[in-house]
């Protein structure tokens, strides 16, 4: 891989595996390395808190979420259950306990 992936390399292959090329993976931060590379084997939707890292994608597949609480707005993410996405990759936000709140929000 060109870009050094912030996941590793053994869970980008896995999501190879299990992820039939060409559906759409929810991508909760987004970086050079995971959403350029899943990019080119998927439909990446990211959901981002930093505008210089929605630089990696097509514009459209951005949805800007602010971090006012140490976590994504729950109104952005809310805009993504018209997404059929087959997976959600969870890199971001750039805080501790990032998975604390998604556990409040698994609807």
């Amino acid at each position: 891989m060109a870009n050094t992936p912030a996941i590793s390399l053994e869970l980008f292959n896995v999501m190879r595996v299990l992820v039939p090329k060409g559906k759409t993976i929810l991508e909760l931060g987004s970086g050079p390395g995971s959403t350029v590379e899943f990019s080119k084997f998927y439909n990446v939707i990211s959901i981002e808190h930093n505008k210089q890292y929605m630089t990696f994608n097509k514009p459209e597949n951005y949805i800007f979420s602010s971090n006012g609480n140490d976590w994504y707005d729950y109104n952005d993410i809310a805009k993504t259950k018209i997404i059929d996405y087959k997976a959600v990759l969870i890199d971001g936000p750039d805080t501790e306990g990032r998975l604390i709140p998604l556990m409040e929000h698994l609807d």
